[in-house]
């Protein structure tokens, strides 16, 4: 069996869309429609299938995320 050949970010480092919606806590529709709508950085495989780097998902997250209020 040969080794796949690795180029650019680590196999590790990418996740395919299941791994990925699991990653941040959403549906792998929630996830696509975030694609959509330009909200996430994906690559595009010619199959069509989506994939995406782990640091760019916590990126988005970062954005997302929401401060809770405190007592006035």
């Amino acid at each position: 069996m040969k080794t796949p050949t690795i180029i650019g970010p680590r196999i590790k480092d990418v996740l395919i869309t299941s791994e990925a919606a699991k990653h941040i806590g959403v549906s792998k529709k929630t996830l696509l429609k975030y694609c959509h709508q330009h909200h996430v950085t994906f690559m595009r495989y010619p199959d069509g299938s989506f994939r995406f780097r782990r640091t760019a998902l916590d990126q988005f997250m970062a954005r997302c995320t929401i401060g809770a209020k405190t007592a006035a």
